[in-house]
């Protein structure tokens, strides 16, 4: 998989990498054992608590001055927590950012996020309210990887996303096991994508 050399990373916590440690597994977010693993020069842009518009006015230009030829693009979860949740502006948000990347050559990848609603971990205002919203969003990410031709990495129906264990103590963010986990779920689809072969997450 050494394909590839230059890995920008935008978006919000989980791109950022806030995690929290967990006994028997290195300290490490999943960006930086995707940059270990692949040996890429990496800039990672992510910050806590951006919304997809605000990732792109901030993020995106320096990240595509950086010239990529792979690119993580993972945010939206700040939108659905928002008091209004507007989908159409989210995705088009999305859109331009993976188009951008994708016309730059760079290989993108995104991600449908946990379903931390199946680990019992959320009260029913969330299950109700935020569940429904988070849905949304793994299904416009979906929808724009396949039309731009990224890497979705599904973790909505991951096995995992049941165990509490995976979680960080606020119970949204996943700890070093859980990121450990999504590293090696997002380098087994690059490595199926470099490859040229179609698998499911």
């Amino acid at each position: 998989m050494n394909r590839w050399t230059r890995l920008a990373v935008i978006g919000d916590s989980i791109a950022a990498g806030v995690r929290e440690p967990a006994e028997g597994y290195e300290d490490l977010s999943w960006t930086d054992r995707i940059t270990r693993e692949l040996g890429t020069r990496t800039l990672n842009l992510g910050e806590r608590d951006l919304t997809a518009r605000r990732v792109r006015e901030t993020q995106l230009a320096p990240a595509l001055a950086f010239l990529p030829d792979l690119a993580v693009v993972v945010c939206g979860g700040n939108d659905a927590f928002q008091e209004e949740f507007d989908a159409d502006a989210l995705a088009a948000e999305l859109d331009l950012m993976v188009g951008s990347f994708r016309g730059l050559g760079a290989d993108v990848v995104t991600l449908g996020l946990f379903d931390n609603t199946s680990a019992g971990l959320t009260g029913r205002r969330f299950q109700e309210v935020f569940g429904p919203r988070l849905r949304t969003l793994n299904q416009i990410t979906r929808q724009i990887s396949a039309l731009r031709g990224a890497v979705f990495v599904d973790f909505s129906r991951h096995p995992s996303g049941s165990d509490p264990s995976i979680y960080a103590s606020d119970r949204i963010h996943l700890n070093a096991k859980g990121h450990a986990i999504a590293a090696e779920e997002s380098l087994r689809m690059l490595a199926a994508h470099a490859d040229g072969t179609t698998v499911s997450a």
